[in-house]
């Protein structure tokens, strides 16, 4: 999970995954999605950060990668890519909080503490 600091004026919460590449196929993201909105009572804006918006449900908010600045040779690093999600400008949320999950998370129980 990472938590940014809140700059947000409106009460919905966001929620933010980053997909790329084949490991994780758009069913992984739908579920994630899915146990999100089975597990608060907290409004929220689900994001996901990927170079493929395939088979995602129209419910989820897509966005293109984030970008980190890197030699090419480190690019090669899987942590690069959720490394671009410190931007402060991420995705247009301009520092606003966002909760992150992994895709391979599974959420049994209620999660609005996160929120709090």
């Amino acid at each position: 999970m990472l938590l940014i600091n809140s700059k947000n004026n409106d009460n919905k919460k966001n929620v933010i995954c980053i997909k790329w590449g084949a490991r994780y196929p758009s069913d992984y993201v739908n579920r994630l999605y899915n146990m999100v909105s089975r597990n608060t009572t907290v409004p929220f804006d689900f994001y996901c950060f990927t170079e493929d918006a395939t088979r995602l449900d129209r419910k989820i908010i897509v966005k293109p990668l984030p970008v980190l600045n890197v030699a090419p040779e480190d690019n090669k690093y899987s942590y690069i890519k959720e490394a671009g999600l410190c931007d402060d400008n991420l995705g247009g949320l301009n520092g606003r909080r966002v909760l992150y999950f992994d895709l391979d998370v599974v959420i049994v129980g209620n999660i609005d503490d996160f929120f709090s």
